[in-house]
């Protein structure tokens, strides 16, 4: 199964508000795999972005990206906030390959959100498929 970086940044959220849940083993490790396969992606997504924002942005001494009073990134340039927004885009529509699934019967009565249904997107399917 592709997903999105953005889909996966999306269910994960989601994946942690049912990992709060009472559920069977079963399921509950099927959680666990999903979420551990989004959370090594979206650690090198995140390394990925904080290597180009230190290009893109003003660092100080330390190589720390320097902020604004609203804790948002300074950067060198008004092109190189541009570039690094085009990057940003393209860095969360790249599609990786995930191996693990929810079926929609592993919720079983659970009682969920219809957003984090949503948000499960491509992890979540209607039958019997891992």
């Amino acid at each position: 199964m592709k997903a999105t970086n953005a889909q996966a940044q999306l269910a994960s959220e989601a994946l942690h508000e049912l990992a709060r849940k009472e559920m069977a083993v079963g399921p509950a490790l099927k959680v666990r795999k999903i979420l551990t396969e989004i959370s090594a992606q979206m650690k090198d997504v995140e390394d990925v972005r904080i290597e180009r924002l230190r290009h893109a942005a003003q660092v100080d001494e330390n190589g720390q990206v320097q902020a604004n009073e609203n804790g948002e990134a300074v950067f060198k340039s008004d092109e190189s906030r541009a570039d690094f927004g085009t990057f940003y885009r393209e860095l969360m529509a790249a599609e990786q390959k995930y191996t693990h699934m929810l079926n929609v019967a592993d919720l079983g009565n659970m009682q969920v959100r219809p957003g984090v249904l949503i948000a499960l997107g491509p992890w979540l399917a209607d039958s019997e498929a891992e």
